[in-house]
């Protein structure tokens, strides 16, 4: 049995998925196993990862358009003691799984170990470090994390005992599927970071992640998901919770004022100040919302110039 399980989903990402797993290939740490859970790709990606032969166990599902889905499958086919999520344009370091895997060993309690990661745009060039866009965390982190999600999860290496616990990834949700296990595994146990820069994340390849307005709105989706999960202690937790959903309704909300859509707009800023009334940057975009489309339309117009 592999101490770890390398867990991929793809859709249509042939030639990025072969990337991929060349970072997986040249890891120091040998103990591991590949699960690669194809959902219904149509591009060749079949045909690539079959010529890999016995190096990647390879699960061939009809396509449904849910990364949560095609993980889950992967998940439970795999048979290590920790599983390490690596989405299919992303790419490792050499020590990665090594670094990880000696850092949990360690620590029991420790039931997911996350690191630094480089987000890069699809000409590779170097967009930010997650640490300096997210604040990182580490211990009995649920608070946080609530407020915010600091964990990319090509980045991540969790317990499987713990995944299966909890029930892996959410299927109810297309995106922040990942935040949601996140939180429900924070609830388990502590949570660690590995301060080096291991994983490189790609930003655009994946049309999930252009839908910015889609992409908040499953966010939300999952702060209620596990609004009733939440354990009495630590006290703070609903105050965090509150805090989590007005940043999420404030990011939004500035989407749909950009996007014409004022009145849906106004309603989610007055949410976010009765949620978090500190949060003072949201007021001047709730006064915008509250005169209408045009002022909105006037924004869109400055921002669009700006960009030029």
């Amino acid at each position: 049995m592999p101490e770890v399980s390398v867990v991929i989903a793809t859709y249509n990402r042939g030639a990025l998925v072969e990337r991929a797993l060349d970072s997986v290939f040249c890891q120091t740490f040998g103990d591991y196993e590949v699960v690669v859970a194809d959902d219904g790709s149509t591009d060749g990606t079949a045909e690539r990862l079959a010529k890999l032969g016995s190096r990647v166990r390879v699960l061939r599902l009809e396509h449904q358009g849910r990364p949560s889905l095609a993980r889950n499958r992967a998940v439970e086919k795999a048979s290590g003691r920790y599983l390490a999520f690596l989405d299919s344009d992303d790419a490792w370091e050499p020590r990665k799984l090594e670094r990880q895997v000696s850092l949990m060993r360690a620590d029991p309690e420790v039931v997911l170990c996350y690191t630094d990661a480089r987000f890069v745009d699809e000409s590779r060039r170097f967009l930010y470090l997650q640490s300096r866009r997210e604040r990182p965390a580490h211990g009995w982190v649920l608070g946080e994390l609530l407020e915010r999600n600091f964990v990319a999860l090509s980045s991540a290496v969790a317990a499987a005992e713990a995944v299966r616990s909890v029930g892996g990834f959410e299927e109810s949700l297309r995106m922040a599927e990942d935040w949601c296990l996140w939180l429900r595994l924070s609830m388990k146990g502590r949570v660690a970071f590995l301060n080096e820069t291991l994983c490189t994340n790609t930003v655009g390849h994946q049309e999930l992640t252009r839908d910015k307005a889609a992409l908040f709105e499953d966010a939300m989706r999952a702060l209620e998901l596990v609004r009733g999960e939440l354990p009495t202690e630590p006290r703070g937790l609903q105050t965090a919770l509150a805090k989590g959903r007005a940043r999420l309704a404030s990011m939004l909300a500035r989407n749909y004022l950009f996007t014409g859509r004022a009145g849906e707009a106004r309603r989610l800023y007055a949410k976010a100040l009765a949620d978090d009334p500190l949060r003072v940057e949201a007021l001047p975009f709730y006064v915008l919302s509250l005169l209408g489309r045009r002022p909105a339309a006037a924004l869109r117009a400055l921002k669009r110039g700006a960009g030029r």
